[in-house]
């Protein structure tokens, strides 16, 4: 995109980082270290790279370019990020070309259209009647009903689909927006019908999905499908991700800000409920459970969630799933079960001022879970203090500050009646046994322990001189790892064919711009190394490299000489016997040689 690559030649990292880091100070020739703006850091571990234009925390993982850094500081999306960054490097970002609008963007504009024919039908004197008086009951005000855009499916079979082929969308379209399925007949039929319709939008407003609820009691649908479900969503699509989208959160997330809490409730009509209460912060989301990507999402805005399902069990096992993996995130977590009725719909209903009251104290989800697991239990009964035990340990595990852990561990320690240590060790078999959420998933190569093979690559890539001994010295076939072989061999092959250019512009013009993906993974890659080996001399560095080099030599030998002999025990052939002898006896003679 050449409106990108203008931005990013007229804006210098450092001095962008720097407006919002002023703690960020030198770090070696052409790196800058700070603590870390995203996570909170005693030690800095937020590092940027002049050369390479990118950032990247060595403690939480965070990196990128500079639009990355814009996003996730001020918590908004590329599209925003973009304008902000163009504004500021004075670029005119070039309109779009209608004709070659990608799918994505056909599709989003699909979905504009279906909600605007949804909003038609609820607002029509009479195809919407059923639908506007089902809202008068709910007592969702006109106003609500804007803002969240909501519509009508109509009770028809194929009603919105000849509305949105009339304006040239093919039913293929349709199937992939989610918005027509196929009868096992062979016919194509509207997924919603006789539905009130809840629009569903990213974070940029665009929406994404809908969400359609049957009309009649809360109980029994009566509508013309009646064997469907109270509840029907948008599936998956090219542009609506379920475990990604939360819905009301478009809505929400200037509330979010500004209180810096998340209230998170199940369902559509709970979060128009809490709006209408003075509740703005709430948001649900959509047609799943909360999923790691969910979580992270909502704490781009809020560092604070709290948590308020339905008091069904379907509800506290949401819940349940939901809390430990924003522990598990580093959210801070709170529980506001609610008062009233099933629903926080209903105890708006009831009484908004005790559903404002229920968010305001919500309580700490672990001081929360102590009261529960102790309650109706007597903690002098061997049974009842191994429950205690079992229901608690689990969220210990996934907490992320190891001082709240201890300070729980040992209130648990103290109820219980057991030793400190002796839970402590019940805890690390129980995590090591892999039980509970992960933290993310998405780890990159630079957060994990590196092997040999990346390090001699972060070297090479680092170091210019390194880079001249691996070219003459390291033979890319001896690298066990075949995704790191397939990158020696591209960067040795480009690097051999532009001798005489400067390494340093080798990189960045010809290494780097032939790849076609991993090219942030080798660049933080990079980073990574400058920082380990910033204190070791141009001698200590090259010596590192021949100990590393000889090293995968000796590896690929190891493998080499396997692989002969399971060959010897499976060849009779005196001939090919011979032969295999000749190569084990070379083998042998190059290990000698290594040091």
């Amino acid at each position: 995109m050449a409106d990108v690559d203008d931005i990013k030649q007229r804006i210098d990292i450092v001095e962008l980082v720097r407006e919002y880091v002023p703690g960020l100070a030198r770090a070696g020739t052409n790196n800058w270290k700070a603590r870390c703006p995203f996570h909170t850091e005693k030690s800095p571990s937020f590092m940027v790279s002049a050369d390479k234009q990118i950032f990247h925390c060595f403690g939480c993982g965070e990196g990128g370019d500079i639009f990355t850094f814009v996003m996730k500081q001020e918590n908004v999306e590329f599209p925003e990020a973009l304008r902000t960054l163009a504004q500021r490097a004075g670029v005119e970002l070039t309109p779009e070309n209608p004709q070659r609008r990608s799918e994505k963007t056909r599709l989003l504009d699909l979905l504009a259209h279906a909600a605007k024919f949804f909003e038609a039908v609820l607002a029509h004197r009479q195809t919407g009647v059923k639908a506007r008086s089902y809202l008068d009951q709910r007592d969702v005000p006109e106003e609500l009903r804007m803002t969240y855009r909501l519509g009508y499916a109509p009770d028809q079979w194929n009603g919105l689909s000849l509305a949105l082929k009339k304006k040239g969308y093919t039913e293929s379209e349709l199937q992939r927006a989610g918005l027509s399925m196929i009868s096992p007949k062979g016919g194509v039929y509207d997924r919603f019908r006789d539905r009130l319709i809840f629009p569903i939008k990213n974070t940029n407003g665009d929406i994404v999905g809908f969400g359609g609820r049957a009309l009649g009691t809360d109980d029994e649908p009566s509508h013309t499908d009646a064997q469907g479900p109270k509840y029907l969503n948008s599936p998956q699509t090219p542009v609506y991700d379920k475990g990604r989208t939360i819905y009301g959160l478009y809505e929400a997330k200037q509330a979010i800000r500004d209180t810096k809490v998340a209230v998170l409730v199940e369902g559509y009509m709970d979060v128009l409920a809490s709006v209408k209460a003075g509740v703005a912060h709430a948001v649900a989301v959509s047609g799943t459970a909360l999923t790691p990507d969910a979580v992270r999402q909502l704490k781009r805005f809020a560092p604070m969630l709290i948590f308020s399902l339905d008091t069904d069990a379907a509800g506290a096992a949401a819940t349940d799933r939901g809390v430990r993996i924003a522990l598990a995130h580093g959210a801070e977590v709170r529980v506001a079960p609610v008062p009233f009725g099933k629903d926080p719909d209903e105890c708006v209903r009831h009484d908004p001022e005790l559903w404002r009251k229920t968010i305001t104290d919500a309580r700490p989800f672990m001081a929360y879970a102590f009261d529960r697991a102790t309650h109706d239990r007597d903690v002098s009964q061997v049974a009842h203090k191994q429950q205690i035990t079992n229901e608690l340990l689990p969220y210990m595990a996934v907490l992320t500050d190891d001082v709240e852990r201890e300070h729980w561990l040992q209130k648990l320690s103290v109820l219980v009646g057991v030793a400190h240590e002796a839970l402590r060790d019940r805890l690390r078999k129980e995590k090591s046994a892999g039980t509970y959420p992960e933290k993310g998933g998405e780890i990159a190569v630079v957060q994990q322990q590196l092997s040999r093979a990346h390090v001699l690559l972060g070297l090479a890539l680092a170091y210019p001189f390194v880079l001249d001994f691996v070219a003459d010295h390291l033979d890319p076939e001896t690298i066990v790892e075949n995704s790191v072989r397939d990158i020696y061999k591209k960067l040795l092959f480009t690097y051999t064919t532009s001798i005489g250019s400067n390494p340093s512009k080798f990189l960045q013009e010809d290494f780097f711009r032939s790849l076609d993906t991993q090219v942030d993974d080798l660049k933080q890659l990079t980073l990574r190394i400058e920082k380990d080996f910033a204190t070791f001399t141009p001698d200590a560095i090259h010596q590192t490299a021949v100990q590393l080099a000889a090293d995968l030599a000796k590896e690929w030998i190891v493998e080499r000489k396997a692989e002969l002999i399971r060959k010897l025990a499976s060849t009779p052939p005196a001939q090919q016997e011979e032969e295999i002898y000749k190569e084990l006896n070379r083998l042998n003679r190059e290990l000698a040689h290594l040091p």
